[in-house]
This record gives structure tokens, sequence and C-alpha cells, in this order.
């Protein structure tokens, strides 16, 4: 499955409108993404990196502009209806995850099969979220689905909502500041599986981040766009 191109045309957010405390997080943008192209969104903290993931997600709804995936108007389209399309990976790891849910719930909650059935159903994990959360350098978590999320640190919860992105195998991937709970060397593994998927064009990628290694992590950059207080870097 290929990823989804994005188009936001004259977007623009308005926080606490008609109150003294007004702010615009995104003022008129304009941004076109291609089909399988991985970009950053860089800048510093309140320019309205995450507010713009949240607009392409549809948890927020700007007061006017469109957004469009494959040439599709989705403007009118909820959070609920984009998410099929969609992967969405948090900043806060206690917002990717169903904390009173099992482990093997969580990774089950957005698929298809009737895992449920028959009841009661068994505990295995699948060997695929397993290997990525190997991948990713989180071991020991094979004999842990029926413990809640609830019982997992910050870091761990994050990584399963990450493998959860990633196996889902969405046309959009949007990931915001996913790293900050993550230790130095899961940070690093992830960044090369996102560059996995950057050569390989599997799914759009839109990641955010105000840190600049991240770049170089992932890979080189062709050009840079800016949109006011962010700025939005394109993978070669």
């Amino acid at each position: 499955m290929g990823g989804a191109s994005v188009r936001l045309e004259n977007v623009t957010v308005v926080y606490s409108q008609g109150t003294p405390n007004e702010t615009v997080a995104l003022d008129n943008v304009t941004l076109e993404i291609p089909a399988g192209e991985t970009v950053l969104l860089m800048g510093g903290n309140g320019s309205g990196k995450s507010t713009l993931l949240k607009v392409i997600a549809g948890t927020i709804k700007p007061v006017s502009g469109k957004i469009f995936f494959d040439d599709v108007d989705v403007s009118g389209d909820s959070d609920i209806c984009r998410a099929k399309r969609v992967s969405f990976v948090h900043q806060d790891p206690l917002l990717g995850t169903c904390p009173s849910l099992t482990f093997f719930e969580n990774t089950h909650i957005s698929s298809s099969d009737k895992w449920w059935w028959p009841f009661p159903y068994g505990l295995e994990l699948q060997h695929e979220y397993v290997n990525m959360l190997h991948k990713m350098g989180i071991g020991h978590m094979d004999g842990r689905g029926s413990v809640p999320l609830n019982g997992f640190s910050g870091g761990q919860r994050q990584a399963v909502a990450i493998s959860i992105a990633l196996m889902k195998k969405p046309n959009l991937l949007l990931l915001d500041e996913m790293s900050s709970s993550l230790d130095l060397a899961v940070s690093e593994k992830l960044y090369f599986l996102l560059k996995e998927n950057a050569n390989i064009k599997e799914k759009t990628q839109i990641i955010v981040t105000h840190q600049r290694e991240a770049s170089e992590k992932i890979g080189d950059f062709i050009f840079s766009q800016d949109l006011g207080r962010i700025q939005v870097f394109k993978m070669s």
C-alpha cells in the first residue's frame, strides 16, 4: 500500500477565538506533500507544528481552509473517518494507548479481525508486533500480553503506540515528537525504521520535531519551505 498525498489550502487555526486569549496557531497555511514522501516539520515551541498535524488528522477543525487526501476534500470528515487512513503518534505517551486495556488488546484494537471470538480469546501477541518492538530495542515483552498498559513505563507505552502505528500500515503516518519519552538507543532504532520507510516510500510520513539532528538520523533533505513559524524539510 502506497502513501497518500496531502494538501492544505489556506488553512487557518485560531484558539480561543473572540476572547482576550485569542491565538492564531496557523495563519493561511498552504502546503503540499506528494504521496510516499517523508517530511520533517521543525520550529520552536508554540510554532504550530502539532496543530498542523492535528488539522491533518482531523482532531482540530480550522476556521478556514481545506484539507485534501489524494486530491479528495476531507475537510468535513471527522477524525474517526480519517483514522481509516491515518496513524497518529502523540508526543504524550499516555495519549497513544488505552491504559485500562491489556497489551494484547491495545495491539488488536485497530484490527478488523474478530480476535475476540471465540471467547475466551488467547493472549498470544502477534509475532509482527513483537518483532517490531525488538527492532526498536524493546525486548522482554513476549509474556506481557495480559498486562494492562497502565502497568508499563511511559517509554514502553510510547514504543507500543509506535509499533501499533507502524503495523497498522496506514497511508499516512503522523508522528508528533515521538521520541521525547524514549531513551537514546531506542530513538536511534526508531529513526532507522522511519528512514527505511522513507527509502521504500511505503507510506507518507510527517514527523514533527524541534531537534535538527533528527534530520541527520533520518536522511538528507532537499528543500526547506517556510510556513511562517514552521519549516518543512522534504527527504531527498
